[in-house]
Formats: structure tokens, C-alpha cells, sequence
């Protein structure tokens, strides 16, 4: 009998350490899904925070995409602008240059109206010079 009772008695004591055992593990285990717990949500916060900065970064990129555009605009129309001003500029060039032309070839006839001229007056200068060298001689 007093087999039986320590028989009887050592599975009450292997089961009571086989609790232990399991609690122990079990306080194990929830320590560990504590401290993953907490890092799962230390990763959720930065997940959470590189949501937010993408979408920042995703503002910014759409307003210089915006901006892009806008100055691509701005771009053409100063451009087009530029071109026409060109075409102006060139049409007034022309017109000053055909009338500075037409100064410079009226010019070159006065010129040249005013050196024949000037010979013509050299010649009857000399002529006049040459008459009165004769009546000259012909008092002495």
C-alpha cells in the first residue's frame, strides 16, 4: 500500500512540474507577444509615418508637375511672342534700310551733280583765268 501511495503521489507531482512547466512557457509566450506586440506597432507608427511622407512627397510631386506645365505654357506663349516681335522688328529693319538706301543714292547723285558742277566751275575758273592772263599781256 504504501507502493500505491507513492505512486499515487509522484503523478500529483509530475503533473504539478508539468504545470509549472506549461505556465512558465506560457508566461514566456506572453512576454514575447508583448514585446512583438510592441514592436508591431513601433512598425505600424512608421509604416504609418512613411504613409504620411509619401503622400507629402506625392503633393509635391503633383503641384511641380503643375508648375511644369504652367511654365511650359508660359514658355510657348513667350516664344511665340518672341517670334512675332522678331517679325516686327525685321519688317521695320527692312523699311529703315530701303529708306536709308534711298538717302544714300540720293546723296551719291547730289555728290556727283556737285562735282560736275565743281569741274564746270574749275573749267570756266580757268578760262576766266586765262582771259585775263591775255588781257593782261595785251595792257603791258
Amino acid at each position: 500500500m504504501a507502493e500505491s501511495r507513492s505512486k499515487s503521489s509522484e503523478p500529483g507531482i509530475d503533473q504539478m512540474g508539468e504545470e509549472k512547466d506549461v505556465l512558465q512557457k506560457l508566461e514566456i509566450s506572453k512576454s514575447l507577444i508583448g514585446v512583438l506586440q510592441i514592436e508591431v506597432h513601433s512598425h505600424v507608427d512608421q509604416i504609418e509615418e512613411l504613409q504620411e511622407d509619401l503622400e507629402g512627397w506625392q503633393l509635391r510631386c503633383r503641384q511641380a508637375k503643375h508648375h511644369v506645365q504652367e511654365l511650359r505654357g508660359e514658355l510657348v506663349k513667350s516664344r511665340v511672342q518672341t517670334e512675332e516681335t522678331g517679325k516686327v522688328i525685321l519688317k521695320e529693319m527692312e523699311k529703315k534700310i530701303k529708306v536709308y538706301v534711298a538717302n544714300y543714292e540720293t546723296l551719291q547723285n547730289q555728290k556727283q551733280s556737285l562735282e560736275k558742277e565743281v569741274e564746270a566751275k574749275n573749267k570756266e575758273c580757268d578760262k576766266l583765268r586765262t582771259q585775263l592772263q591775255g588781257v593782261e599781256a595785251d595792257k603791258d
